[in-house]
């Protein structure tokens, strides 16, 4: 059956043109030589871990907390989701097509290789239904994740059509859910950030004025602010295409990595080399721009409060058109990681994976640079560990 599966998977696969999942080696940009160190990572062998099995499926690319702690969602593959995997798979990340609940995702988190936290997504009270985990977002202290859900009631017709809702649970690190925060019907959240204060913020779009909302929530969904990006949002300058080579075929929205930063939150906007956003719950504290290289583009910002900030990032961007279909596709190769100094964000050095190691890194926590893979055999994910050679 799994022989089948991959079959079908691959022949999928080779009908798109580059599809942005397929690991390439990353290759220097088009550029002038580089006047930064660049160093390559040297790793051990793949370990195991409790994660995955027999037709286990990861979405999406794992991510983790200033902790280290890593934190992915997995899937089975079943006979009822088997299309929409291989869908998802050919189909541009910047085209979300695929409904969590026909997924069956789960989000787990990693620790030391051993520690597995599995955060029930399907429980909440009140609610029935509960699908996702669509987004999240991790400290080292709480995890909170968005999912759709219909709300339990007595008194409602059986012809009566389900009210869907949004909620925010809100987690410990032990995986007990400490509350269900219902976001306002209005609104339809992109990503999700928590500050210090434990106060939600959500990102959405307003397609009326084409800007970025960003909506403080207190405890119990109530709106307690509204942030401006002003010059910075990046909604609105993305027709403009500074620094968003995708802007033509994605919304900004749906893209903005939001990490914790002490009791602060930064905003990361993906596939760009925009600018890096600090906001506490009245408004911008500070913007940086990151001397990213030409060609490449942002991925991920690891969490950490050092004084670098590690990036991941992407290269050789480049949008493919189906005239057929008249859709829109995004390739996407993956670049090295670049390290910046966090205070002003100039570039402090390159670093590189060995060139035969196909991965993606999502995490850098004490000097120890870590991805997760998956056996293709076994379906088990393993865990990877590298750092700089001394």
């Amino acid at each position: 059956m799994m022989q089948i599966v991959r079959s079908i998977a691959v022949l999928a696969l080779a009908g798109t043109a580059a599809c942005w999942l397929q690991a390439q080696t990353p290759k220097p940009a088009a550029d002038a030589p580089p006047q930064y160190p660049t160093v390559t990572l040297s790793f051990g062998k793949p370990q195991p871990t409790p994660l995955g099995g027999k037709g286990s499926v990861m979405l999406d690319n794992a991510t983790c907390a200033s902790d280290g702690t890593l934190f992915t969602k997995i899937t089975a593959i079943t006979p009822e989701n088997i299309s929409s995997l291989i869908l998802s798979a050919i189909i541009s990340p910047f085209t979300q097509t695929i409904p969590p609940e026909k997924m069956g995702r789960t989000l787990d988190s990693l620790t030391n290789g051993t520690e597995v936290v599995r955060y029930a997504v399907g429980m909440a009270p009140g609610y029935k239904s509960i699908s996702g985990p669509n987004k999240y977002f991790a400290t080292d202290n709480a995890v909170v994740t968005l999912v759709a859900a219909q709300p339990l009631s007595n008194s409602m017709a059986e012809e009566e059509k389900p009210k869907w809702v949004t909620l925010a649970l809100v987690y410990d690190r032990k995986g007990t859910l400490e509350r269900a925060v219902p976001i306002p019907p209005h609104i339809d959240p992109k990503s999700i950030g928590m500050y210090g204060s434990e106060d939600l913020l959500v990102i959405t779009k307003d397609a009326a004025t084409n800007r970025l909302r960003l909506l403080v929530l207190d405890h119990d969904g109530d709106v307690k602010n509204e942030l401006s990006l002003f010059d910075y949002d990046y909604e609105a300058n993305r027709k403009a295409g500074k620094g968003q080579p995708l802007a033509k075929i994605m919304d900004a929205a749906d893209f903005i990595q939001i990490i914790p930063h002490g009791d602060n939150l930064l905003l990361v906007p993906q596939a760009t080399a925009a600018t890096v956003i600090e906001v506490n719950e009245q408004g911008i504290v500070r913007a940086t721009d990151l001397q990213l290289p030409h060609g490449y583009l942002l991925r991920s910002l690891f969490p950490g409060d050092g004084p670098y900030w590690t990036v991941s990032t992407y290269d050789h961007a480049k949008i493919f058109h189906d005239k057929s279909s008249g859709q829109s596709y995004a390739s996407l190769g993956n670049g090295p990681l670049f390290q910046f100094n966090s205070f002003d964000g100039s570039l402090v050095r390159r670093i590189d994976m060995p060139a035969k190691l196909r991965a993606t890194l999502s995490c850098e926590h004490s000097g120890e640079f870590t991805a997760l893979i998956m056996d293709e055999d076994t379906g088990h994910i393993e865990i990877l560990t590298g750092s700089v050679p001394r």
